[in-house]
């Protein structure tokens, strides 16, 4: 019997101790480590994103093409409830909000997103710089006053990495 993670044995039933970082193997009854979860949520850029993280990664992601930081962090709500201190969220997204000159919209919806969740780490990728437009345009200088914005919000934030 568990009861608030403290373990007795009632008769000859065995006691599996059961936590956050173990799984019980059904055929032979034994615990194994459980991958660390980690998922990725963003527009168009995080294509293949998720293949890469190797094995030793739980990893799921969701693109939301042509996506803003609005619909994302819609989806993410849902996506993380059951994260741990473990585990993690990278969310990328912004790129389309630069675009529909909305930056201060996106970075409100990504702000409130991670003011409440403290239940695990986050990694909120800054918005990538446009090639296919020239150095002075003025959306590559929308990205990069976004990015700036991004560092000098969350920079003080511990479960956030930028």
């Amino acid at each position: 019997m568990i009861v608030n993670g403290d373990i007795s044995t009632v008769g000859s039933v065995k006691v599996i101790k059961r936590n956050a970082s173990h799984k019980e193997d059904s055929e032979n009854g034994e615990t194994k480590p459980m991958k660390k979860e980690i998922i990725i949520l963003g527009n168009s850029h995080v294509r293949g994103c998720a293949r890469e993280l190797g094995k030793e990664f739980e990893v799921s992601g969701t693109k939301m093409l042509g996506s803003g930081l609005a619909n994302i962090t819609a989806l993410a709500h849902e996506e993380i409830l059951n994260l741990t201190s473990d585990d993690a969220v990278a969310i990328w997204g912004g790129s389309n909000d630069v675009n529909r000159n909305e930056t201060s919209l996106g970075l409100r919806h990504l702000k409130n997103f991670i003011n409440h969740r403290s239940n695990t780490n986050i990694l909120a990728i800054a918005a990538p710089h446009r090639r296919d437009l020239q150095e002075t345009s003025c959306i590559n200088n929308e990205v990069q006053v976004f990015n700036r914005k991004l560092h000098k919000i969350f920079k003080a934030r511990e479960n956030v990495k930028i």
